[in-house]
């Protein structure tokens, strides 16, 4: 699974408020340590995110592919 398609993945977890095991992912796997020194600001987007007490869409528009319809999402990420 490529960088995007975790990446989704959180997006997802934090769109249904499942922000625990969104941030778990962030700081406990490899590929988003990788993202964390490759892409700083990206990480920090996401992590941000996670900080929310909502999900707002607008907040998410500066991730790739974020603001899209759900399924374009998961499409350009497979």
């Amino acid at each position: 699974m490529r960088t995007g398609a975790r990446a989704q993945v959180v997006l997802e977890l934090v769109e249904l408020r499942e922000v625990d095991t969104a941030r778990a992912m962030l700081r406990q796997t490899a590929v988003f340590a990788g993202m964390k020194q490759e892409e700083p600001d990206r990480f920090l987007r996401l992590e941000h995110l996670c900080g929310r007490a909502y999900f707002d869409v607008r907040r998410g528009a500066g991730l790739r592919g974020w603001g899209c319809a759900q399924a374009a999402r998961r499409a350009s990420v497979t």
